[in-house]
């Protein structure tokens, strides 16, 4: 039987179970399979209708447990490391759960499409898992807040790429990833951060990075702002090729039938 809980404020956090679903991208009866298995609890509403926690939901929605790709021989040290630092993170932030795996995952497929080499679709994976790992060293009020950020706020977290780089950078397994945590805002056409580099001067790993986590940040919830559709983020992604993003990397994305 479901559990009721009665649902007095921060109705805004609740989901009916079609939007939960949605989410999810599942079917509503699996959703109710989640539910009677105990991994998602119901709230009843004064008017006796079943909502869903969105707090709860992004638990689900947690990847943590995805295996690490077959081609993907990074030593067990160096991935043991790197989830230790995302757990880290996604403690400090939320909305931010499973989004470094996601990012990762997507990134290994651009990166197979790109027919790169085994050590460049290692380095994209380790980069991209550890993209966002600046932002341990950012305010939790700042990471969490509702809203936009003003130009202040903004400012400083424009400046995680520099703190990743330099959390990694004397860590010998994962040194790699450095240059591609601090390229994964810059833009092909220069208008990106921290430095401001144009077209070659990226790193291919890093422009892959860059459009993986731009996706998958259109499609999640986060602080401030409702997720896009999946559809409606591959439009973006394409509308962006050539200024935000290099148009062999788009390309790459767009021939994929990628689902999350």
């Amino acid at each position: 039987m479901i559990k009721e809980h009665s649902l007095e404020k921060d109705i805004d956090k609740f989901l009916t179970p079609k939007e939960s679903a949605k989410i999810l991208d599942i079917s509503l009866s699996t959703l109710k399979k989640f539910i009677y298995q105990g991994r998602l609890k119901t709230f009843k509403t004064p008017g006796g209708h079943h909502r869903i926690k969105l707090s709860d939901l992004l638990l689900i929605a947690d990847t943590s447990n995805i295996e690490v790709p077959a081609f993907v021989s990074l030593n067990k040290a160096v991935l043991e490391l790197s989830d230790g630092l995302i757990s880290v993170l996604e403690q400090r932030q939320r909305f931010c759960k499973g989004h470094s795996r996601n990012v990762a995952g997507l990134s290994v497929e651009i990166a197979r499409s790109l027919k790169l080499g085994r050590n460049s679709i290692e380095r994209v994976y380790l980069g991209a898992l550890l993209h966002d790992i600046g932002k341990i060293g950012i305010e939790e009020a700042i990471l969490n807040k509702r809203g936009e950020l003003d130009k202040k706020e903004y400012s400083v977290i424009q400046s995680h790429p520099l703190i990743g780089e330099r959390m990694i950078f004397f860590i010998k397994e994962i040194k790699p990833a450095a240059d591609v945590i601090r390229q994964h805002h810059e833009r092909v056409d220069g208008a990106g951060y921290p430095d401001g580099l144009t077209g070659s001067k990226i790193l291919i790993e890093s422009k892959i990075v860059s459009l993986a986590e731009t996706f998958h940040s259109l499609i999640a919830w986060d602080s401030y702002k409702k997720p896009m559709s999946i559809p409606a983020a591959k439009d973006e992604i394409s509308r962006c090729s050539g200024s935000q993003f290099d148009k062999e990397v788009v390309k790459a994305f767009s021939s994929l039938n990628y689902k999350p």
